[in-house]
């Protein structure tokens, strides 16, 4: 079966990226409060926060 990008389901947040930042084992569940603000001050492109779960 073939499909377009537009025609899958997606379970949101997620996103397509051209690189990613991962942090494994970090010992928190939530970021602390205006990281993800400074991480999109210091790459200069808006910052999207996905966590994913194993």
């Amino acid at each position: 079966m073939e499909l377009t990008l537009a025609e899958l389901n997606y379970e949101w947040p997620q996103g397509f990226a051209k690189f990613a930042i991962e942090v494994m084992n970090a010992g928190i569940s939530e970021l602390p409060d205006g990281l993800a603000e400074e991480l999109a001050r210091i790459l200069e492109t808006p910052v999207r926060i996905i966590h994913r779960r194993l």
